[in-house]
């Protein structure tokens, strides 16, 4: 769920869709999600200040760039697909 739904905010559906690419690619790589809580209250919160770690030394920079654009907090500040598509980490 995106920090926006969390906080019960606008839901634009395609940037609600990044983040939840963001997460499965985060699950992908490091094997865990990139926001695991104890309870639902703690997990919102995680999710509302998008604070999260690897786990893994194993991740290349790029994969990590492309997870952090795809993990804002800000809908707006989330790339497109498009763009994404083009990043060079992917080529």
């Amino acid at each position: 769920m995106s920090p926006e739904l969390v906080k019960k905010g606008s839901y634009i559906g395609s940037k609600a869709d990044i983040w939840a690419m963001g997460v499965v690619m985060y699950l992908m790589m490091v094997g865990s999600l990139p926001f695991r809580a104890s309870n639902e209250p703690e997990l919102h919160r995680l999710i509302s200040t998008g604070k999260y770690r690897y786990r893994e030394d194993t991740i290349s920079a790029g994969a990590k760039k492309m997870i952090s654009q795809m993990l804002q907090i800000s809908p707006d500040s989330r790339p497109s697909a498009q763009l994404l598509l083009a990043d060079s980490w992917l080529c």
